[in-house]
């Protein structure tokens, strides 16, 4: 399996974008990680909500169950603390429930834009990558077979521009009537990346 051209243009554009890609991931991944990371700092501040709510609940637990033993007075005394206690509860449940969405958070949005900016560049890029590498595949069988010039030449006069097939022949569909396919033929290779000889095709 051909994975780059043979030829500089061609092979270049291949490598250079084969490098992009690689670099591209990288960075997006350490993009993600530093989000990640600014993400969780903020479940220290939930972390340290849960906590205040706890000690808050615990200390007014403590003083509450303290003025319960006064006599005739504890219980009006201590309610107001009881408040305080179901308020300290209240503000400790918000802090676990905080930090468990910043959690959710930290590993979902790295998630995403990973996702997104490699899931498009990767649509846009290895569909080519992979078209080129079975197309060089096919052309490698068909150069193996008898009919194998003509038929690039043929696809050669079919698909490249005018322009392009009067710099290869004068006369491409003279040359293509006479069996003349070899120019024709070399210049469908050399638009592939690839050169002219079939022996060519077959190394890695």
């Amino acid at each position: 399996m051909k994975l780059y051209a043979d030829t500089g243009a061609v092979r270049a554009r291949q490598v250079l974008g084969d490098v992009l890609l690689v670099v591209l991931a990288w960075l997006v991944v350490q993009r993600a990680w530093r989000l990640r990371t600014q993400i969780l700092d903020f479940r220290s501040a939930a972390v340290r909500v849960e906590s205040a709510g706890a000690n808050v609940t615990r200390g007014a637990d403590a003083a509450g169950t303290a003025l319960d033993e006064v006599p005739l007075v504890g219980g009006a005394l201590s309610a107001p603390f009881g408040a305080v206690a179901d308020a300290g509860r209240d503000l400790s449940a918000a802090g676990t429930d905080a930090a468990s969405a910043i959690d959710g958070l930290g590993m979902f949005l790295p998630l995403l834009l990973i996702g997104v900016v490699l899931g498009y560049v990767l649509f846009r890029y290895l569909p080519q990558r992979l078209a080129w590498i079975r197309e060089v595949a096919e052309v490698d069988r068909v150069l193996a077979s008898p009919d194998g010039e003509r038929l690039l030449a043929h696809r050669a006069l079919a698909g490249r521009p005018l322009a392009d097939l009067r710099r290869a022949v004068p006369d491409p569909g003279g040359a293509l009537a006479r069996g003349e396919w070899a120019p024709l033929a070399a210049m469908e290779l050399q638009a592939l990346g690839l050169r002219s000889s079939p022996e060519a095709l077959s190394r890695p």
